[in-house]
């Protein structure tokens, strides 16, 4: 069998006469000494084959070499595809209400005052999950809450994971639960519906106390934000065994200059059950932040055993997918979340109750589904990990273009954390195994 070096892999030096290389098929990493690199990077796959057999079998296993007579193109092009096409997952976002306690000044949405789900569209949403499973069944339901604030809503998120609890065992479905929430305002009552469930949740710190404190206010003057936020992250993983907690950092200029104090208050959580996602705010622009900066407390973050995620994008996102449905307190759906405006106007759809069928806007499924890869995507050693930008950012910026495309050493940086984010991770997993 005749093999080729893949097209699609970042290789660069990490330490003397050490260099990483990662595919960007397989999302793997290989540390090759520089005598075997030499032979690799000529792609003299013979002589490697014959005199390291071991290391040919794992950049074999890896995807960094493939087969001569392979269309890598056309394979990654297949993988994102069927990404968009899968079937064996339902992801259906609910946002109960797109009111919200806090006051952030970055937020992109727009707050709907005291909007609430209705039981009947309750209804309707239990009816989608069957209805859905009728025509198109599947065997994963990841059930999503976003909003707004979807904890000011406790009734409706009881009744929605009761009935799709009861729903899934019934025909052996897999359920995740899915909750963005800035966790000020949970019930124990909605902690013990929640704790026999497998659950993701998003929670959001903007700095330190005094910084984030600054940011998510409410007109109750002495309420601090980051203390019942910090609580109610602890009260989570106590009461659900079950659960993850993403830790979104959403930094500006001034946020990270506080950051070891944020370290300190979050240094006693569940390794296993905890990563710090660092976000910076879009309002922001790329050259107020300062970049060895982040990376120097990304290292931090490291040290302290946490794993990482930053400037990560595993796959095409959530609202490509055709599987895949927002639907708002109103009834209205969508395909993403991340929009200023949830109106009829705005709407791919919307949610007929009587029967928990979704009635799409055709206009704009079509349009949305006729967004194709970029060219300069499809060249990118990265694209089969990262699948490009989503179809939404297509059709609202023509002109975009990606920040590591014009910034290759970037796309290296990029490379090397997430080998440190996979290296952290097996770490933490071998050293609570042993325990």
């Amino acid at each position: 069998m005749k093999y080729k070096k893949s097209r699609y892999q970042i290789c660069q030096p990490i330490h003397s006469g050490v260099i990483l290389c990662t595919s960007g098929l397989s999302n793997r990493h290989i540390l090759l000494s520089s005598e075997i690199y030499t032979i690799y990077e000529r792609g003299d796959i013979e002589k490697l084959e014959k005199s390291f057999p071991k290391i040919f079998q794992r950049l074999k296993e890896g995807q960094f070499i493939v087969e001569k007579d392979v269309d890598e193109k056309k394979k990654a092009l297949l993988k994102i595809k069927s990404n968009w096409e899968d079937k064996k997952m339902y992801q259906l976002i609910v946002n109960p209400t797109l009111d919200c306690n806090l006051s952030c000044w970055y937020c992109y949405e727009n707050r709907v005052a005291k909007s609430s789900v209705d039981e009947e569209t309750v209804r309707g949403i239990v009816k989608n999950i069957k209805s859905h499973f009728e025509v198109q069944p599947f065997t994963f339901l990841k059930l999503s809450f976003f909003g707004g604030e979807p904890f000011l809503k406790p009734l409706a998120i009881k009744t929605l994971v009761n009935e799709a609890s009861l729903f899934c065992d019934s025909k052996s479905i897999k359920l995740l639960l899915d909750i963005t929430t800035y966790a000020t305002v949970i019930t124990k009552s909605l902690l013990e519906e929640l704790r026999d469930h497998q659950c993701i949740f998003q929670i959001t710190l903007d700095g330190n106390r005094e910084q984030h404190n600054k940011i998510k206010f409410t007109e109750n003057k002495s309420f601090e934000a980051y203390g019942a936020t910090l609580k109610n992250i602890k009260r989570i993983q106590s009461a659900i065994n079950n659960s993850f907690i993403a830790i979104r950092i959403n930094f500006d200029e001034e946020t990270l200059k506080g950051f070891d104090s944020i370290l300190n208050d979050i240094d006693g959580l569940d390794r296993l059950k905890t990563k710090v996602i660092l976000k910076k705010i879009w309002q922001v622009e790329d050259d107020k932040i300062d970049k060895q900066l982040v990376y120097d407390i990304i290292s931090r973050l490291f040290k302290h055993n946490f794993v990482v995620d930053y400037n990560s994008q595993m796959g095409p996102c959530f609202a490509d997918k055709k599987n895949e449905a927002v639907i708002n307190f109103d009834g209205n759906v969508f395909k993403c979340t991340t929009i200023s405006t949830f109106n009829e106007q705005t709407a791919f759809g919307h949610l007929d109750n009587s029967s928990g069928k979704i009635i799409w806007k055709e206009k704009q499924i079509e349009s949305l589904n006729s967004q194709q890869v970029k060219k300069e995507c499809l060249d990118c050693a990265y694209f089969p990990t990262c699948g490009g930008p989503c179809k939404m950012k297509c059709l609202a910026e023509k002109n975009w273009t990606c920040s590591w495309l014009k910034d290759p050493d970037g796309l290296k940086q990029q490379a090397r954390t997430q080998f440190e984010i996979e290296y952290i991770k097996s770490k933490i997993i071998k050293s609570y195994t042993n325990a």
